[in-house]
Parts: structure tokens; sequence; C-alpha cells
């Protein structure tokens, strides 16, 4: 024990004795100090008279009382000893906490023997709540947003443990739980290998470059970012976020942190291998994902860019793209009937990868053959033969020639950038096999028009074109903050659409906790299909243009983007201003 120590214990055991000897000389002084002429006369028994037969200890003690007093005393105790505890743990000046708490018992203690115990007792729990509430917003400043007391989250959290006490399940709290939870998020780093690179608990540090990742990541995780760009931009670092397909400004970084930065991400992946990645976890969120790691530019030119991929999250299934239910049962006809080429378009990013691999994982692998061709391969498929063509030195279309002689029911490719590979797969009805082809490509005619461009008779793609496919993705409109507007009759005609029949529409809000302040929460597809029928190949053959492609189709029974977009709308799913940034339509 160091001589600070002593000196404490001993100023607390002397200050507690003079109190007690203190307690009958100040009563004693009482009772002699009274003046008979003033109005006020202390009674010759004292203030709180006692009958005869009452004890000296029920003098000052009321039995009934003594249980809340020392559950109060044990409580004082138990406070002094954590702020103690954490204090020290903390760094938070113990020595002077000790002395407060101290001061704070016996102050209790002398109010306990002078004053009523319906006085008392409150004025000793405000004293404790007093302490705590200087100390605690001191220690939450040093301490991990996971560990900090009497916050939301941990209000949720005490409530929660409250109410199991009695068996009580409460779906409100544990959906506010899981909500407020997104805002307190501790992070945990893993390197490549899997080794901690940094604890979850680990203190913030603005000097230690993990941090930053730290809060990078985690804000990535609360708005429901798949990228994060981090990119040089003269004195600052910007840190910004893509979610649903939309870009949003993060706060920047200085040159020096931002630096910091991205020498911290190098050194959690292993840059050499052919994906660098790092791993991060979320304890709050009972999350794990995984970092790919992309890096551009040279020295003080370095940019990042991070994808965000959660751990179990599993391969979208057909059902749940968004297409209705009439379209899903053309495409698995297609699939497990059709002969020919199956095509699906969409500009960059906006979804047709996601498709491809639904259909792919709708069909049985163990009934049918099935071979891919990717650039790169971004998803594994089981028991399917999937090829990566960075990988390979040949062209696409001459690896096809090599492998149409095997035995194949179903040929995927990721691109058709030429003839021979088109031609590939308009001529798959003629081998009864069945071509997958995916294209960046705005819609479904424009497939036609490319297939054509690429140098392929109009009259072999009308033979050789089965399905075609056109696809966007728009924003789903957040449920919990979502807003019923009253729309304009002359909007609903010219969007083709009665005004007796739509009451209102529903529209994106300014945001709430659970959408990142975006007012949409995830993505949905909108889709047009179109089973190339008769008057369809005979337009096609013709060589026609777009506008009488477009009629063929809608002959042939196919509903356009603007069509099924509307649809979406009209069943709240998302709002009309959105439908309109997607395809590029003035409302």
């Amino acid at each position: 024990m160091n001589g600070r120590d002593g000196m404490r214990r001993t100023v607390t055991v002397s200050a507690l004795g003079v109190a007690l000897l203190l307690l009958p000389v100040a009563r004693a002084a009482a009772q002699d100090a009274a003046d008979p002429e003033s109005e006020f006369v202390i009674p010759t028994d004292g203030l709180f008279p006692v009958p005869e037969d009452v004890g000296w200890f029920h003098t000052y003690v009321d039995i009934w009382w003594l249980g809340p007093m020392v559950a109060v005393a044990a409580l004082l105790l138990w406070v002094a000893k954590w702020i103690n505890q954490d204090g020290r743990k903390l760094g938070i000046d113990p020595v002077r906490w000790n002395y407060l708490t101290m001061a704070v018992c016996l102050a209790s203690l002398v109010v306990f023997f002078l004053v009523p115990p319906y006085l008392s007792l409150p004025a000793s729990l405000l004293a404790v709540f007093g302490v705590l509430w200087r100390y605690i917003p001191l220690r939450n400043r040093k301490v991990l947003p996971s560990r900090q007391l009497f916050t939301a989250q941990h209000r949720v959290v005490l409530w929660k443990r409250f109410l199991r006490i009695f068996g009580i399940k409460s779906r409100r709290a544990e959906k506010r739980l899981a909500r407020v939870a997104k805002t307190h998020l501790p992070v945990a780093l893993f390197f490549q290998g899997g080794r901690v690179a940094s604890a979850a608990d680990a203190p913030p540090n603005e000097q230690d470059p993990a941090t930053g990742v730290k809060e990078a990541v985690a804000e990535a995780a609360k708005k429901h970012a798949r990228d994060v760009f981090v990119t040089p931009h003269g004195p600052t670092t910007t840190v910004s976020y893509k979610v649903d397909g939309l870009e949003y400004s993060g706060t920047p970084l200085d040159r020096l942190r931002g630096s910091a930065f991205v020498a911290m991400v190098k050194n959690l992946v292993d840059l050499g291998s052919p994906s660098p990645e790092f791993t991060v976890e979320m304890p709050t969120l009972n999350a794990r994902f995984t970092v790919g790691v992309a890096v551009l530019g040279e020295g003080d030119a370095e940019s990042l860019t991070l994808r965000m991929h959660p751990e179990g999250e599993g391969m979208r299934r057909l059902d749940a793209l968004g297409l209705v239910p009439e379209q899903a049962e053309l495409l698995k006809k297609a699939l497990q009937g059709g002969k020919g080429m199956i095509a699906v378009a969409s500009p960059p990013e906006m979804g047709a990868r996601t498709t491809v691999y639904a259909l792919l994982d709708s069909i049985d692998p163990y009934s049918r053959n099935i071979v891919t061709f990717e650039r790169p391969v971004t998803g594994s498929l089981a028991s399917i033969e999937q090829n990566d063509l960075n990988e390979m030195a040949e062209p696409l279309g001459e690896v096809l020639k090599a492998r149409l002689r095997q035995d194949y029911d179903l040929m995927m490719v990721s691109e058709v950038p030429d003839k021979p590979t088109a031609l590939a797969g308009l001529t798959a009805v003629q081998r009864e096999q069945v071509f997958l082809a995916r294209l960046e490509l705005p819609d479904a005619v424009s497939v036609v028009r490319y297939l054509v461009k690429l140098g392929v008779e109009p009259s072999a793609v009308a033979a050789g074109l089965h399905t075609v496919v056109g696809q966007r993705l728009v924003r789903v409109l957040c449920r919990e903050c979502r807003r019923k507007v009253a729309p304009s009759e002359s909007l609903l005609r010219k969007i083709h659409v009665d005004p007796a029949k739509v009451e209102f529409l529903w529209e994106e809000s300014s945001g709430c906790e659970a959408c990142g302040m975006t007012g949409f929460h995830g993505r949905t597809g909108v889709f047009e299909v179109w089973k190339v029928g008769e008057e369809g190949r005979r337009v096609i053959a013709a060589g026609a243009g777009a506008a009488k492609l477009r009629a063929a189709a809608r002959a042939d029974g196919m509903a356009s983007l603007q069509q099924a977009g509307l649809v979406k709308v009209l069943e709240g799913v998302t709002s009309l201003r959105e439908l309109a940034r997607v395809l590029k339509v003035g409302t």
C-alpha cells in the first residue's frame, strides 16, 4: 500500500469517528440552546418524541426503514468501489473520486441519524445519483460507444434485461435495440490471414489509423453501403459511400490521416493475393463482413475502393428479384424447355449479374450439364463448372468454339464481345442447348440491335433468339418513414393511370435511422421479359428499327420497363421520382 492510499484511509476513518462522536454532542447542544421565549421551542424530549417503552435503538432508527437504508448504504459502497476500479482502469483521477464518494457516504450516514428516514432515504439516493451523474459522462468520453453507460443503446439493453427477469419478451424492445445498435458499432479488425489487428473494445485513438478504418466500415454498415471510396483530393482525403447505387459524401480526412488510412488497409491485406481482403466483426449487430480491397494509383495519388461483403448472405432467389409471377414463369420455362439464346441486359451495376446467377441457381445442376465463362467469377455455384476469362489467353469466341463439341445443356457467358461469340449463342438452338448471355445494354430491344451491329445477319438473330430480359434497379421506399401524397389528376393521366382508382401515392421522406437518413432501404428489380414470338421474329428478320421492334415486343405480350415500374409505384414499393430517375424520363 502506497502513502497516498494510507493517508486516504486514515482520513476516512478519522472523519467517520469524529462524526459518530459529535452526534450526541450536537443533539445535547440543540436541547440546551432552546429559547423558551421564542415562537419555536424544541421539546425536552426532542424533535421527534418517542414513547417511554421504546428503546435507544428505536429512538434513532425506525425498524421499518432499516432495510431500505441498509440497501442504500450497500449501494453507496458498491458505487464507491466501482468508481474506484473504473477510474483507475481509465485513468480518471481515482483519488479525487474516492474522496468524493467517501464524503457522500459519510454525509449520508450523518443525515441518517439526524433526519427522519422519509427524508434521509431520498437524500441518500439523490447523493448516489448525483455522483453518477457527474462521473458517467466523464468516463463515457474515454470508452467505445459499446461500453458507454445510460446511452440510448444501454437503456434499451437494461429494459430488455428487466423484462427477461419476468420472462417477458418484447418485440418492440428487440426492434428498437437492433435499430439503436446500428448507431453504436464497435468494430474488430482482422488481417487477411485471420490474426486480430485491432480488438472491438480497443479505445478509440485519433493517432491510430486502425480507428479511422473502423469508423469508415462502421459508417458503411450504418448506411447499408456496399462500397467505400477513399480518394486523395488536394489537402484532404475524401471518404464516400455508395448506397443503393448512389454515392454519398462522408467525413473527409486530413491528408496525413488519409495516408495513414491507406497504409493501414494495405497492411491488413496481402496485396500479392488474387483477392486482397480483410475481415471486420461488429458484435452489436452480430455481423461479420469480408472487405475486398482495390488499390489504385501510386504514391501520394493512391486511392482505395473497399467492397463490403456480408458473410452468410446467400444468393438471391429468382422469386426475390422483383419479377412479377408471369415473368418468373416465362423465364423458368425458357430455362427448362427452351432452346437458343436467353439474353439478360441492363446498364452497368443495374442487377444483370445477380439475375443471371439467380437463373442458374434455379436449375438443378445434377440433372443438367452447365458451364460458365465469366470475367471475373464473382460467386460460387454448386456443381457448376465455372471458368474465369481473365485466366484464359484465347478470345472468348475461340474458347467457345472448342467447347461447343462437348455435351453441355447450358452455357453462360458474362459478355458477348464479338461476332463469333454471338453466333455461338444464336446457333445453340441447332444444338438443342440454352445459351445464357449477360449484356450491358439499356433494354431488351437494344439486344437485337447490338447483335446486328456485331455483324450477325438479322435472320440469324430472329432464328436463334429465344427470350430477352431488360432490367433496372429502383430503390425501395423505407417502410418506417415513407409518406403518402395526393397526386394531381394531370400527373396520373400523363402516366396513363385512371385518377378515380388512385387516392394516394407513396414517396420518400427525409429519412430515419432505419434507412440511414436516405428515405430508401435496399433495391429491387424492374423487368421487361420478351419471349420472342412469331411477330417478333418477322420484324427482327426484316431488320426493322427500334420503334417497330418495341411494337413487336408489345404484340408478343411484353410489358415495358415503364409499365412494370408504375406497378411498383402504385404498390408503394418505390416512388415516381425514383422510377423517373432510373429510367431517365420526366414526370
